[in-house]
């Protein structure tokens, strides 16, 4: 049985909009969407309570080993199934109409940036290889998280508002949109 726990020590003046736990359960990342400081290229808002922010969490000691700051919508935070990686994907218009889509990978143990997908809008993590796949407007394209390699292109996922692996990792699912209506396309 489950007991309540609070999400007090881990949130601070604001809800979290997404959460995800390690594969082993050690680790929880938060984040939540903010604003921009108004400039281009835009940065995250100068004041720490309007940014948007990835973090991640030591569950036993609750302890926060990294803080993030972004703008934008943050639609997911996930862990790789190794653990070695997290990413977080943005969506961010300007007023000019430019998207700046983004998914940030980090490294878990230092908070370096490993990758950033520009123009991507969704991600998600191999869990038989060491892969990530992103969408953009144009692509789905998995990559090999070692090295960044680009290892295989999936025409029919292109666009997809977001994506999912089987958990056997031998089929994708993605949300894809034809003539104004959404449809869940499994490969």
């Amino acid at each position: 049985m489950l007991s309540h726990v609070s999400a007090a020590p881990f949130v601070l003046k604001r809800d979290a909009h997404c959460v995800a736990f390690s594969r082993d359960g050690k680790l929880v990342a938060i984040a939540f969407s903010g604003q921009s400081n108004q400039q281009f290229p835009p940065g995250a808002h100068p004041n720490p309570r309007k940014c948007g922010v990835v973090q991640w969490f030591d569950v036993a000691s609750k302890r926060r080993l990294q803080r993030k700051e972004t703008f934008g919508d943050i639609t997911r935070v996930a862990f790789s199934p190794d653990g070695r990686f997290v990413a977080a994907s943005r969506l961010y218009t300007t007023l000019d109409g430019i998207g700046l889509n983004e998914v940030h990978v980090w490294q878990v143990a230092t908070g370096k940036t490993e990758y950033i997908f520009d123009r991507c809008q969704a991600f998600t993590f191999s869990p038989s290889r060491d892969e990530i796949l992103v969408t953009s407007r144009r692509r789905c394209v998995a990559y090999q998280l070692s090295d960044g390699t680009k290892i295989e292109t999936f025409a029919s996922l292109a666009g997809a508002l977001s994506i999912s692996c089987s958990p056997n990792g031998q089929r994708l699912a993605g949300v894809v949109t034809t003539k104004n209506e959404y449809w869940v396309r499994v490969i």
